[in-house]
């Protein structure tokens, strides 16, 4: 197949990235993870493309701030990309990504902790009045 141009069929150059994309997406969760842990380096973005609408319209209803909330959803990505490897694959990965957006998305409507004062070779100390 391809694509018509003033009456000439051009045929369509599909790369073998658009393929092993394309492939990814009809993966079920729980196998893109695999892929991912296994190397592939198309996998984590197939998790991306599919949860990050869905995350940003989740964590902005809950905290009523768009831009905040694409924030947090980024936050959300880069603490799974970090601990995938812990994700218990017997669990659905959509709760457990769910779970980190809720937790961060909480977070942040009780607002800053207050700040600690950190020494340079020593314990955080309690802030000072």
């Amino acid at each position: 197949m391809g694509t018509v141009l003033k009456g000439v069929i051009v045929p369509t150059v599909v790369s073998p990235r658009a393929v092993q994309r394309e492939a990814l997406h009809e993966l079920d969760d729980g196998h893109v993870v695999m892929r991912h842990l296994a190397g592939d380096p198309q996998a984590f973005g197939s998790l991306v493309d599919r949860y990050q609408t869905r995350l940003l319209n989740f964590v902005n209803r809950t905290i009523g701030d768009r831009e905040r909330a694409e924030d947090l959803v980024q936050e959300v990505f880069i603490r799974v990309f970090r601990h995938l490897h812990r994700f218990d694959q017997t669990k659905k990965f959509s709760t457990w990504i769910y779970t980190i957006a809720s937790n961060l998305a909480k977070n942040e409507l009780r607002g800053p902790s207050p700040p600690s004062v950190r020494g340079h070779d020593g314990p955080a100390r309690r802030p000072l009045p």
